[in-house]
């Protein structure tokens, strides 16, 4: 028996002892306790049958959404306080909200990390692998490898073309064959998109994971954890924007 059941049982007998306790000691009181006994058997009975969904919320896994319409990013983005960490593929379908966000919302010296997939990555050749995972084995993979390789690049430029950019972004790239996505905020929330096979990223369901225990692992580690190691172990960006081209903005 797990914990959680271990629980139910427990209330469920103290329940039940105090409503005998009151119906002995004070027989006036003892229709109210039958009722409150009547009504507490099958909440518990309920909740016993229910473990796996009161496990699912102490395990951090605040909501989860079958699809996420792009414009469901501001609410990810309205809730970074002091830093914002992205781990995906080439940051480009989220790169309009996100630049609304830091230009106009961002708190104070408030910082982002990005990681993206290494579009000079020739050995292990990851963004193929990204391009045949959504777009399917096929010729015209070449050219959609093509444009994945440019639209890396040009995001990572536009990136380090905002204002302050190189305090308050940076950028590293990784190798790494992803099956989703994920936003992680001030280690409290993370967004975990779940890449289908054969489906843009867009399309991707959802999972929104909250840190409910400060100093207990929860799943949300998990995803900050890897997120570390493949921040870590990323190839840094060096391309060089002239400082007077953040000033410009």
């Amino acid at each position: 028996m797990d914990y959680t059941k271990l629980r139910v049982f427990f209330w469920l007998t103290v329940a039940g002892s105090g409503a005998s306790l009151i119906s002995l000691v004070l027989p006036q009181y003892q229709t109210y306790s039958k009722i409150a006994l009547a009504v507490f058997v099958p909440v518990a009975f309920i909740l016993e049958t229910r473990t796996g969904l009161l496990s699912v919320l102490r395990s951090g896994i605040n909501r989860y959404y079958r699809s996420f319409p792009v414009a469901a990013n501001h609410a990810v983005f309205n809730r970074i306080e002091s830093e914002y960490c992205y781990l995906g593929i080439s940051f480009d379908t989220i790169f309009s909200q996100f630049e609304d966000w830091y230009r106009f919302r961002r708190p104070l010296n408030a910082k982002a990390r990005i990681l993206m997939l290494d579009f000079a990555a020739e050995g292990e050749d990851t963004v193929r692998f990204q391009v045949e995972h959504q777009f399917g084995d096929g010729e015209e993979n070449e050219e959609q490898i093509k444009m994945a390789r440019r639209r890396i690049e040009d995001r990572a430029l536009a990136l380090m073309s905002l204002p302050q950019a190189h305090d308050l972004i940076e950028i590293r790239f990784h190798r790494e064959k992803l099956w989703h996505w994920a936003h992680l905020i001030d280690g409290k929330w993370a967004w975990i998109g779940l890449l289908p096979k054969g489906k843009p990223g867009i399309e991707a369901p959802v999972m929104i994971l909250k840190r409910r225990r400060s100093g207990e692992w929860e799943m949300l580690d998990l995803y900050q954890e890897e997120f570390e190691a493949l921040w870590d172990a990323g190839r840094k960006w060096k391309a060089s924007i002239p400082a007077d081209d953040n000033d410009r903005h």
